[in-house]
This record gives C-alpha cells, sequence and structure tokens, in this order.
C-alpha cells in the first residue's frame, strides 16, 4: 500500500520547511502545492529534497480546494492509495502518522472514505482525552486527513473550488457522509494545530481577509445545503464574537457587506 502527503505551502517559514523534511520517512511521495507569489527564498530547498517530492508551482495562489483536487488526481494516476492532506503550519509526529497508517493497513473498510486523527488546538487549555478508540465523526478538518484515493475519485467526490479557503473541509466531509461513506477518527492519533493568533483576550483572532471568507462561504454552504437559518443565526453569533474580542473591528465587520454582495453576485472562489 502507498502512502503519500500533500502540502499545500503559501510563504512558508524556515519551520514549515523543515517540516517537510520529517515527512520524507512516513510517504512513499511528498506533494507540495505552493500557493506563494514568489518562492526565491526557498526554491534552492525544495531541490535538495529529491525524487520523492513533486513540486507544484504556479506562481499564484489557487486557494486550497484546487490544490488538494489536483493533488488527487496525482495519486490516483501514480496509484497511490492514500493522500494525506496537511497544512504547512501542523504538526504531525511521525508516530502518529504510523499509528493511522498502521490502521488502514489491517483494517480494509472499503466505505471509510477518510481516515483523520484527534486534532489537539494550541489555543485549548483543557485537554480532552476521547473515551473511545476510534469514533466515526460527521466532519473533520483538512489538515492531517488521510484520504482513499480511489473511492474518492470513483465517487467524484472532490473540493468544491468555490469555497477557495475556508468552510471547504465542512463541505466536502458532507458530500462524503451524504454518499453513504465514512470518515474515521483515531483517537489515539494527535495532530496539532493552531487556529489564527491569540490576542490579549486570549481569544484567537483572525485577519480581515479570512472573515471575508468565513462570511461568504457561509452563505453559500447555507444555501448549497438548505441550511440557510442556521447559517443566519452562526453569523449573528460571528458579529458579536468580532465585536466583543477582535481589532479591527470596523474593517471585519464591513467583510460582511463585501462577503454578502459578493455572494449574491455569483462572485466565489478566490476574492479578486
Amino acid at each position: 500500500m502507498k502512502f503519500a502527503v500533500g502540502i499545500t505551502l503559501f510563504n512558508p517559514d524556515h519551520l514549515c520547511l523543515e517540516n517537510i523534511k520529517k515527512y520524507l520517512n512516513s510517504f512513499d511521495k511528498v506533494i507540495i502545492y505552493d500557493n506563494s507569489l514568489n518562492n526565491e527564498e526557498y526554491a534552492h530547498f525544495i531541490e535538495l529534497i529529491g525524487g520523492k517530492c513533486i513540486y507544484i508551482y504556479n506562481s499564484s495562489n489557487d486557494g486550497l480546494c484546487v490544490a488538494i483536487n489536483k493533488m488527487l488526481d496525482i495519486c490516483f494516476d501514480q496509484n497511490i492509495d492514500y493522500l494525506c492532506t496537511m497544512d504547512q503550519d501542523s504538526i504531525f509526529n511521525s508516530d502518529d502518522i504510523e499509528i493511522i497508517k498502521s490502521y488502514i493497513i489491517n483494517n480494509k473498510n472499503e466505505e471509510n472514505a477518510v481516515i483523520a486523527p484527534y486534532i489537539r488546538y494550541s489555543h485549548v487549555k483543557d485537554i480532552v482525552t476521547p473515551k473511545n478508540e476510534i469514533d466515526f465523526v460527521p466532519w473533520v478538518i483538512t489538515s492531517g486527513s488521510f484520504l482513499n484515493v480511489n473511492l474518492l475519485v470513483n465517487r467524484n467526490i472532490r473540493y468544491d473550488e468555490n469555497y477557495f479557503i475556508d468552510r471547504c473541509d465542512l463541505d466536502f466531509s458532507k458530500h462524503i457522509i451524504d454518499a453513504g461513506l465514512k470518515i474515521c477518527r483515531i483517537n489515539s492519533s494527535f495532530l496539532y494545530q493552531s487556529l489564527g493568533e491569540l490576542n490579549s483576550k486570549n481569544y484567537s483572532e483572525h485577519s480581515y481577509i479570512r472573515h471575508y471568507y468565513m462570511f461568504r462561504n457561509r452563505f453559500y454552504y447555507g444555501k448549497k445545503y438548505g441550511q440557510s437559518g442556521i447559517c443566519i443565526l452562526q453569523t449573528i453569533k460571528h458579529v458579536y464574537l468580532i465585536i466583543r474580542y477582535e481589532s479591527d473591528k470596523k474593517n471585519k465587520l464591513h467583510q460582511l457587506w463585501i462577503a454578502l454582495n459578493d455572494y449574491l453576485s455569483g462572485k466565489m472562489g478566490k476574492r479578486e
């Protein structure tokens, strides 16, 4: 059985690049989709990785969904069984990777479309230990998820490129569940993830552009799956949290109106 890791890059720092090196020992192939506008500072590093690496660079930011769909196609063409999708700043240790690989090898369930680790967020102080060794869950984040390549490609389950970033993992997971397939979370395998930047109020804060995608994509998701009412309530809560906890409030709240206008005008994908 062959495993690949697919990392989507955007202006990576030195630590992100060092993480990529660590994956060489855990995977048969390393696929890098670079969304940076300029890669001159680390192009030499990519060359040093060697034959295990497939590097895709278009000098443009194509977003997460386009990147993962491309990596899925590459894996399918190269007879790779599972693709582990990774954010550049996630920490996924080799022992945790091996736990999931071992589960996949020893449990060949054709209904398992995604096998994922338990996520531990850096801003969450109280660590909860899951009771079960394995849970079947309604959704998982993109980072650390092992995608069953043949199953997903043959069932035409892909990332919706209208999202660009944000909520695309929720949409992808719902597509899987609606198709009668399963998402399996291995609770003994951990991935460590940051979510935004902690501010002085100990709240995980996002940039104004991220808030734009959060607002716009929520409208799109709600319409797509008949959940507009729930999404309106979530938007009200979103506005409250910006007012209560975040800086640059005026600019971030203004993104709601830009996002709503773009959504109603059918402007999806990357914000121009």
